[in-house]
């Protein structure tokens, strides 16, 4: 699954090769894409699956609403995000929070965390290895895991103490630097 806005920061090109790369050894895999975008350009990703000869494993469900978000996100097996950057990647916890397996390229932030954690696959930003750790993420999840790493992370009361830890920390910053000063 691909959920988001559907523009060339996102990389979808990508995410119908690797598709393509993982129907070599799973030929009922389909990806199901929700989101939307300027028309154009829809249509050439439109245009990318068929040339890939994957456009029968392509669904183009479109934009959903808010509400609808949990309950598709927990009907996928994974999610896959593989943009050029994202500022934070909600959808990653989001898949999380439900069980939903996590695939992300390594050059997003949100990535180190999931390696941290050994939760989800964190791969380089090529088909075959996405298609990898999507096997690999298929083959063995643990979605209870995913829920506990995703409410240790990102729960009211975890956020209270990230953000809790990091004033003390800019305050501990501020006295030594005072301190420094005056000597």
């Amino acid at each position: 699954m691909f959920m988001g806005r559907l523009h060339p920061v996102k990389r979808l090109e990508l995410t119908l090769e690797c598709l393509a790369q993982l129907r070599t050894e799973r030929p009922d895999a389909r990806l199901l894409v929700f989101g939307r975008g300027d028309e154009a350009y829809e249509r050439s990703l439109h245009d990318r699956a068929q040339s890939l000869g994957v456009s029968d494993g392509v669904c183009w469900a479109g934009w959903i609403e808010r509400e609808a978000r949990w309950e598709a996100l927990a009907s996928a097996d994974v999610l896959l995000l593989n943009s050029l950057f994202e500022n934070f990647g909600c959808v990653i916890p989001e898949a999380a929070l439900v069980g939903t397996g996590v695939v992300a390229s390594d050059n997003l932030s949100m990535g180190d965390d999931l390696r941290r954690s050994n939760v989800g696959e964190v791969c380089t930003p090529d088909a075959e290895s996405l298609a990898r750790g999507v096997l690999r993420v298929l083959d063995d999840h643990d979605s209870e895991r995913m829920r506990r790493w995703a409410e240790e992370m990102f729960s009211p009361q975890a956020i209270a103490s990230q953000l809790g830890s990091m004033y003390a920390s800019v305050m501990d910053g501020d006295r030594r630097g005072t301190q420094e000063s005056t000597t």
